[in-house]
């Protein structure tokens, strides 16, 4: 419910939901607090919401003719905000100020404050240059108001000033007393007077005990950094790295038979976690991995990178030449590969949420395991493990650790499988099965 005021100018100190007989409007969309504050529409037609749980502490809020001010939830606001005819202020959720911010926006321009900002001590942000600057030759008005956009995630540290016509890219930085006068780009450092981008690939946080993910072209699980693109890694995806659930079956038995001078073959290797990992608890003598996803690659090579690790990667399908789908190939060796949202779902069958399909050399995975000589071998390609193996020589392989994937082999599949390995001498190990991750071990 609104109470009604009639008189010259509606001006308040108090946090309930307002309007005067000349069209203004203030609404609190929740419960917030006012601090030594105060709300003032000078003319007609504005608009002022604010979110809810916010705190206005010393802060001084007018507006002119036909304005509005948009504030989110659990936002901090100390300072003082002018908004001048036909403009408009929005600000996200979250945006916390220390002390004094000045925001000026007029001449029918905006200024946008997006999610979780930090604004420091005595920054100024400002659309218009406050008196106009007319060329003396052409008559021509060259300091034009102009909008500001400040995205989500942006820290202005002390004493900047933020000019007009200028954009500011999520998870930036802008350094103590810069002045900005043109754009900065995102997850960038930007310092001086004016201003210039120092660094990129850099983000901030609120204290060390807090990561926003998003920012980062990296995720961190049981210490292997992993590049995960969001053009590439899927929301399901990176959550399950985020909550630390990502292959963490097949991590945990690794730990437990991986051997200092193992030679490690990885068929299907995602992001290149697992061999990554391994490569982390042992010395491994050679890590070769084979990915049909192309896609995938470069991650893996760049996982591999940051981390330290040495291998062959190699994109192929790998197939035994029994399986239909070698039989498939076209003439040029290559094989159908099905591209899913979620990559751990891509396989040579595909299925109704397959996005797209490529052609992948195949490779005969007898003579990747002749040449090779894995004592390790860790298998997951979605359905493609049920006849992997059966005509490979595993003489020397002493530990299958290979996800089984029921839903599409059925459990006489993973029957079948079991009695295959069991005939070159790898047997169902119990020890260190858990799930639907197998573990073959030599006796």
């Amino acid at each position: 419910m609104h109470n009604h005021l009639y008189s010259e100018s509606m001006k308040t100190s108090e946090v309930r939901n307002q309007k005067d007989d000349k069209g203004n409007d203030l609404t609190f969309t929740g419960r917030s607090k006012m601090l030594r504050s105060e709300i003032e529409f000078t003319d007609e037609n504005s608009t002022v919401i604010i979110g809810n749980d916010c705190l206005l502490r010393d802060a001084k809020i007018k507006l002119g003719t036909k304005s509005r001010l948009e504030v989110g939830a659990g936002c901090i606001l100390d300072g003082a905000i002018s908004i001048g005819a036909y403009s408009t202020v929005k600000i996200g959720n979250n945006l916390s100020v220390t002390h004094a911010l000045n925001i000026r926006c007029a001449e029918s321009t905006s200024v946008e404050i997006g999610d979780d900002c930090l604004i420091a001590s005595n920054v100024v942000i400002r659309t218009n240059d406050g008196h106009p600057i007319y060329c003396t030759q052409t008559g021509k008005h060259i300091n034009v108001a102009a909008d500001i956009k400040i995205a989500d995630h942006v820290w202005l540290a002390d004493e900047v000033k933020v000019i007009k016509g200028v954009r500011i890219g999520e998870g930036s930085i802008i350094g103590a007393n810069s002045v900005v006068t043109h754009s900065v780009g995102k997850c960038s450092l930007a310092v001086g007077i004016p201003s210039k981008t120092v660094k990129e690939c850099v983000t901030w946080e609120h204290s060390k005990n807090i990561r926003s993910d998003r920012y980062y072209d990296f995720s961190i699980i049981n210490g292997i950094k992993l590049p995960t693109p969001n053009e590439i890694v899927s929301s399901t995806i990176k959550q399950k790295i985020n909550d630390g659930s990502y292959e963490s079956l097949e991590a945990r038995q690794l730990a437990l038979i991986m051997q200092d001078g193992d030679r490690l073959l990885e068929i299907g290797a995602g992001l290149g976690y697992i061999s990554a990992y391994c490569s982390k608890l042992v010395e491994l003598e050679e890590c070769t991995v084979l990915e049909a996803n192309p896609k995938l690659i470069p991650i893996i090579r760049k996982t591999h990178e940051i981390n330290g690790v040495r291998s062959n990667i190699h994109n192929v399908v790998a197939l035994t030449k029994e399986s239909s789908h070698w039989n498939s190939a076209s003439t040029e060796g290559t094989v159908e590969f099905h591209i899913n949202e979620d990559f751990w779902e891509s396989s040579v069958s595909g299925n109704p949420r397959s996005l797209e399909t490529v052609h992948v050399r195949a490779q005969n995975i007898d003579l990747v395991v002749d040449n090779t000589a894995p004592t390790v071998i860790v298998c997951d390609i979605e359905g493609g493990e049920l006849d992997i193996f059966e005509s490979a020589d595993l003489s020397k392989v002493r530990n299958i650790l290979m996800e089984v994937h029921q839903n599409i082999i059925g459990l006489d599949g993973v029957d079948r499988i079991t009695k295959n390995l069991a005939d070159k001498g790898l047997y169902y190990d119990p020890n260190f099965s858990v799930g639907h991750v197998l573990v073959y071990s030599r006796i």
